[in-house]
C-alpha cells in the first residue's frame, strides 16, 4: 500500500499496488496534522464526498459539516447545533425527537406521535410529566411514604380528555389504618356534556373489596351530585374509611362517558389519619 498526493486537490489517497483504493488500515506512531479546513472543504473528509467531515472552526471549536454547510460545533463550553431546524433523536426507532421548534423555542416533537418529558424529584421515582394528555404529577408513595413525615399522596393532571385510571395507586403496609380522599375536578370545556364519576377502590376493615363512587359538590351551586355533567368545578371527598391488613392497593380513577371531549384538570389527595 502506498500514499498518493493529488496535487490539484491536496488530498492524500491510500492505494494498493494495483492502483485501487485500499481497504487496509493506516497506523501512525506520531501525530496526524491536518490543515484547518472549512465548512465547504473540511480537512478530514471522504473520497466519495469531500464536503462531509470535520474541520477546525476557530481556536476552540471542532466543526462538522454536511454538504458543505456547518451542522454543529464541539467546543470547551458545549455542543452547538446549527441550522434553522436542529433535531436530536433518541431510541433505535428514533421515536423521541428533541427539536428547535422556532426561535428561542425547544420542543419534543415527532410528527403526530405524542411526546412526554419527565422531571424527577429527589426520590428518583416520583416525577412531573409534561406532554401526552397534559401535565401530571406522580408521587411515589413507596419511597416518599404515607407516614408520620409525609402523611399523604398527591396527584394533579391537566388537559385530560378521557378517563384517568389509578391517578392515585397506593399499596399500604400490612397493618390496619384509616384514610380519606379529597380533591376536585375542574371541567374547562365540553362540547356535548355527558357524565363521568370519580371512583375509589380499597379493601375495608372486614377484608371486603369496595368500589366507592365519590360524592360530588358542584362549585357554582353547592348542590350535591353523584356525577360530573357540565363545565364547572366539582369537589369530591371520601371521608375516613378503614382498611384491614391485607396490603391491598387504594386507587382513585375517573370513569364514565367522555363523549364530547371534556377537558378537565384533576387534583386529588389521599391522606392517612392519625
Amino acid at each position: 500500500m502506498t500514499a498518493i498526493l493529488n496535487l490539484t486537490t491536496g488530498i492524500v489517497y491510500l492505494k494498493n499496488w494495483s492502483g485501487t483504493v485500499s481497504g487496509g488500515s493506516l497506523t501512525l506512531t506520531g501525530t496526524l496534522l491536518l490543515a484547518d479546513g472549512t465548512a465547504a472543504a473540511p480537512s478530514l473528509a471522504f473520497a466519495s464526498q469531500t464536503d462531509l467531515g470535520f474541520y477546525k472552526a476557530g481556536s476552540t471549536f471542532l466543526g462538522w459539516t454536511v454538504g458543505g454547510t456547518i451542522s454543529g460545533l464541539l467546543g470547551s463550553n458545549g455542543i452547538y447545533l446549527r441550522g434553522a431546524v436542529s433535531n436530536i433523536t433518541f431510541g433505535t426507532g428514533d421515536d423521541l425527537v428533541l427539536t428547535r421548534d422556532a426561535a428561542n423555542t425547544l420542543a419534543l416533537k415527532n410528527s403526530t406521535n405524542l411526546q412526554t418529558f419527565r422531571v424527577y424529584d429527589a426520590t428518583g421515582t416520583g416525577y412531573t410529566a409534561y406532554g401526552g394528555a397534559g401535565i401530571s404529577t406522580y408521587k411515589n408513595i413507596a419511597t416518599a411514604g404515607i407516614g408520620a413525615s409525609v402523611p399523604y399522596a398527591s396527584y394533579s393532571t391537566t388537559g385530560n380528555v378521557g378517563a384517568v385510571t389509578n391517578a392515585i395507586n397506593y399499596t399500604p403496609p400490612a397493618v390496619a389504618g384509616r384514610y380519606r380522599f379529597s380533591g376536585n375536578v375542574n371541567v374547562t370545556a365540553w362540547t356535548t356534556p355527558a357524565s363521568f364519576t370519580v371512583v375509589a377502590t380499597y379493601k375495608d376493615d372486614s377484608g371486603n373489596a369496595r368500589t366507592e363512587t365519590l360524592q360530588l359538590v358542584r362549585g357554582t351551586t353547592g348542590a350535591a351530585a353523584t356525577a360530573i355533567t357540565a363545565i364547572d368545578r366539582w369537589y369530591f371527598t371520601l371521608p375516613l374509611f378503614a382498611i384491614n391488613n391485607a396490603a391491598t392497593a387504594i386507587t382513585l380513577s375517573t370513569t364514565g362517558t367522555f363523549t364530547g371531549s371534556p377537558v378537565y384538570n384533576l387534583s386529588a389527595v389521599l391522606e392517612q389519619a392519625a
